[in-house]
């Protein structure tokens, strides 16, 4: 729980300045950047109103999405929804990323290596349009820890993670305060 308001505030970051998770300052917020936001498991209408409930000027998040698609999930291992997303991603405005969720995106098995081809397709997008690429991805269901999390408390193969430059990971260390979450750098 928590992952795409993760991905919300560090948008928001972005966009007006604030603070990172630990704490740092960003004081040169983008002017008039934009976001990409592709969404894979159907939460626009949760992510939407938290979107404007931060105070994020949601004219500034762009998505695949049109009146044709009706709001569908992107698939992808899609063709036409990676070239939509490289389309969009180099608007120069567009100066991120972000993908809520990679569970969510394919209908492969995790657990396989080739999972990891997934992963890798989206990062030569972002790096074709150079822009940096926020993922979102489920841990596994290992329950409350106080143990800080690792790479093995990433879902799906380890193929996955061969990628990604930076593994950030979210999660509620205290099974009585679900609500406190820790933000963890594994990679």
């Amino acid at each position: 729980m928590g992952k795409s308001y993760l991905m919300l505030s560090w948008v928001k970051t972005l966009m007006y300045g604030g603070t990172w998770p630990d704490g740092t300052a960003f004081t040169q917020p983008i002017d008039g950047a934009m976001i990409l936001w592709v969404e894979t498991e159907g939460g626009e209408p949760l992510n939407i109103p938290s979107a404007k409930k931060m105070g994020i000027d949601i004219s500034r998040i762009c998505t695949i999405h049109d009146a044709k698609t009706e709001g569908n999930s992107v698939n992808l291992m899609d063709n036409k929804d990676l070239e939509s997303i490289i389309s969009i991603a180099g608007f120069p405005k567009v100066v991120a990323i972000v993908v809520d969720s990679l569970s969510g995106g394919h209908n492969a098995n995790e657990n396989e290596t080739g999972a990891g081809k997934i992963v890798q397709g989206i990062t030569q997008i972002a790096r074709k349009v150079n822009k940096p690429l926020l993922l979102a991805h489920h841990v596994n269901k290992q329950g409350f820890s106080t143990d800080a999390p690792n790479m093995s408390h990433v879902r799906g193969s380890g193929s996955q993670l061969q990628y990604p430059r930076i593994v950030v990971q979210l999660d509620s260390p205290d099974p009585r305060r679900p609500d406190v979450k820790r933000v963890t750098c594994t990679k």
